[in-house]
Formats: C-alpha cells, sequence, structure tokens
C-alpha cells in the first residue's frame, strides 16, 4: 500500500490543482500565436499532468506493507508434587483431584492456539511430559 509522507488536506490539493488548471488555461489563451484548441488541450493536459507528478513526488511517497507475526500463546501450569498433595482428605488424594479438575475444567476452556506446559514443583521445579506423570513423591519443604 502506498502511503504519502506528506499529505495535506483533499480540499488544498484539489483547489491548488483546479487553481493551477485555470493559470494554465490563462497562459494558453493570451498566448501569441493562435493554435487549434485540439493542439492546445494536449499541451494544456501535458503540463497539468507534469505539474501534478512533480506535486506527487514532492508528497514522498512511500511503499509501506505491515507483517504480523503471531507467536503462539503458552500457557504454564504449575502442579504441587510435594508429599502432602498425597493426603487423602477428598474423596481421591489431592493430586488425582488436582488433576481431574485440571482435565475436566480447564483442558475443556483453554483455546486451541495455547500451548500449554505442565510442570512438577516441590523443592524444585521439573519439566512434566504429561499430567498423568505426575506424582506426589516430592520431597518436604523446611519451614521457618
Amino acid at each position: 500500500m502506498i502511503q504519502f509522507t506528506y499529505l495535506p488536506d483533499i480540499r488544498l490539493l484539489v483547489g491548488a490543482g483546479t487553481l493551477a488548471l485555470g493559470l494554465i488555461l490563462l497562459s494558453y489563451y493570451y498566448a501569441k500565436g493562435k493554435t487549434q484548441w485540439s493542439k492546445r488541450a494536449w499541451l494544456i493536459a501535458l503540463r497539468w499532468l507534469t505539474i501534478a507528478a512533480i506535486v506527487a513526488c514532492l508528497l514522498d511517497p512511500q511503499w509501506v506493507e505491515s507483517t504480523k507475526h503471531q507467536q503462539k500463546s503458552r500457557v504454564a501450569v504449575l502442579v504441587d508434587t510435594s508429599r502432602s498433595m498425597g493426603i487423602k482428605d477428598v474423596p481421591q488424594n489431592r493430586l488425582e483431584t488436582a488433576k481431574s479438575w485440571l482435565k475436566d475444567k480447564f483442558a475443556p476452556i483453554a483455546p486451541a492456539n495455547v500451548d500449554v506446559s505442565y510442570y512438577a514443583f516441590n523443592q524444585s521445579l521439573a519439566s512434566l511430559p504429561s499430567l498423568n506423570s505426575a506424582s506426589p513423591t516430592g520431597g518436604l519443604r523446611a519451614e521457618g
């Protein structure tokens, strides 16, 4: 797409173009050697097009092409794999309840263009190849 660096109001451009055409017509009307109007019309058109081309160059046209690179969105899900997640104070243990919530509630609402990565954390952070590989075998964290 072509955009102009210097683009005045369109009314100003039309007014200046009309004024230039009027001045060119007047110069041919008052010229000493009278020629046929067909030749005059041809010469008027050439002069007017030359002036229009110069004005277009002065407006500094530039080719602008927008390119958008959309990176795939990513979401990191942290899964607690400490030993406390093995406690059965819910129908299954805590970790199994968390995994089933992630599969049943989170996965269906995650957009298709989002890359979901699962990470296990206890005393350290580790990438999980799949959500099913998480187990509550991590070390206890020292309080204090």
